[in-house]
């Protein structure tokens, strides 16, 4: 049996709760660090010109910086309460340490290479996934094996002095002149040219909006409401099967190195790539669940089938979010997708749980979602190959061009339109 702190511990029969409980604490410190590490970020931005300089940068050191020693810490303590908070810190930092930066590299890509921060990002977390299951069975020790990423978090915070601050972050804060330097600096590494329209439309948005404006905007907000649906099921359902590996027949490891395999897979557009994953991780599910008993290899087929379906809904997801926010909003619109996207992991935990009482039901429940995510999922707009937009007004026009016609009701585009060109008219003239 592999050693673990739970099985140092003795958390097991009556006190088997533990280890659930110190994984959905670790999901609820993600729900709340993804709200803190924005605030920060943006106070320090306004206040302190030192840190200010580093902008959204500071929420990334910062959350290397956390986790790391946080992570360290966990190892040396032997008490429960402990044990669960430095867990908690942890979790704060997780998503905040891979997605920020991943919404950074997305705002600076065009339409052809927009898929590839996606891409890897995923190719990185499956090629670690397996590293770090091999590494556990080699090392076997759990000291060891928890001290890898906190370690590897540290060193990172020396490079992030190459990081590019977001140039919608800077013209937000009235920092033209940096936001022309910064992009000027990437049109040249680029060997391209900065077109001056281009330039021009990015100085002149609107400044400081709030992601609360969307409800202006019918199309708009539709489509917020049903990305963030889609992102909390893909965060729900994804890790939960990670957690759910476990009661699946053969080893851990080995199920564990087999469902990171299967994650590689590439990504084919947005709707009906997503679509297809979620309903042939529902299919999977189903299947799971009526399987007769003593047929362990159509139950890890099953198992890693529904896995590796929803790794792919749970990647697209987190590419259809900011493609569907627009610039203005872009930053507050994830960082409330990851909020409540934390909510759904940390209640994740809670279904695999049930698995304690009968093994089929965590993959029942996700199977159900899973068919809730694809119906969502149909009703959103394709924005592959589609240009970011960049207002709240060129959003909502792309929403009503592409609303589904049970939605094409009420009013129409040119008067949401209008609506927006009168409030920034009013905000130019609040400025001038």
């Amino acid at each position: 049996m592999f050693p673990t702190y739970a099985s140092e511990h003795n958390w097991v029969c009556s006190d088997s709760w533990r280890q659930y409980l110190v994984v959905s604490v670790f999901w609820l410190g993600n729900t709340i660090g993804a709200w803190l590490w924005g605030v920060l970020s943006d106070v320090y931005g306004r206040r302190v010109a030192v840190i200010g300089n580093y902008g959204r940068r500071v929420a990334v050191i910062g959350s290397l910086f956390t986790y790391g020693v946080a992570g360290l810490t966990s190892v040396f303590v032997n008490n429960f309460y402990g044990f669960t908070i430095l867990r908690f810190l942890t979790g704060s930092s997780h998503h905040t340490v891979s997605h920020l930066v991943f919404v950074l590299v997305v705002e600076y890509c065009g339409l052809k290479s927009r898929v590839i921060p996606l891409l890897s990002l995923m190719v990185s977390y499956t090629l670690l996934s397996i590293v770090t299951s091999v590494l556990a069975w080699v090392v076997w020790e759990w000291r060891v094996l928890l001290c890898v990423a906190p370690v590897c978090c540290l060193v990172l915070t020396l490079a992030t002095r190459w990081l590019p601050e977001s140039a919608s972050w800077l013209i937000a804060k009235g920092r033209d002149e940096d936001a022309t330097l910064q992009l000027t600096r990437v049109a040249r590494i680029n060997k391209t040219h900065l077109p001056l329209d281009m330039l021009q439309a990015l100085l002149t948005q609107k400044r400081r909006q709030s992601i609360f404006q969307v409800v202006r905007y019918p199309g708009l907000r539709r489509n917020i409401l049903l990305v963030l649906v889609v992102w909390m099921l893909g965060c729900m359902c994804y890790y939960g099967h990670c957690q759910n590996t476990s009661n699946l027949s053969s080893g851990v490891l080995l199920s564990y190195i087999l469902g990171a395999v299967v994650e590689i897979q590439r990504v084919a557009g947005r709707k009906g790539p997503l679509v297809v994953a979620y309903l042939t991780s529902a299919l999977a599910g189903f299947v799971y669940a009526v399987v007769p008993q003593g047929t362990d290899w159509l139950v890890l087929t099953m198992g890693l089938l529904g896995r590796g379906s929803i790794t792919g809904a749970y990647y697209i997801s987190l590419q259809y979010g900011p493609e569907i926010f627009p610039t203005v909003v872009r930053g507050q619109g994830v960082a409330v997708a990851e909020t409540l996207g934390g909510v759904a992991v940390f209640l994740s935990p809670l279904i695999v749980y049930l698995g304690e009482y009968e093994r089929r039901a965590p993959l029942l429940i996700f199977a159900v979602l899973s068919v809730i995510g694809g119906a969502a999922t149909q009703l959103l707009p394709e924005t592959k190959g589609v240009t970011l937009p960049q207002t709240l007004t060129q959003a909502q026009h792309f929403a009503q061009q592409t609303a589904p016609r049970c939605f094409k009701k009420s009013r129409s585009s040119e008067e949401d339109m209008e609506d927006g060109t009168q409030q920034q008219q009013q905000q130019q003239q609040k400025q001038q």
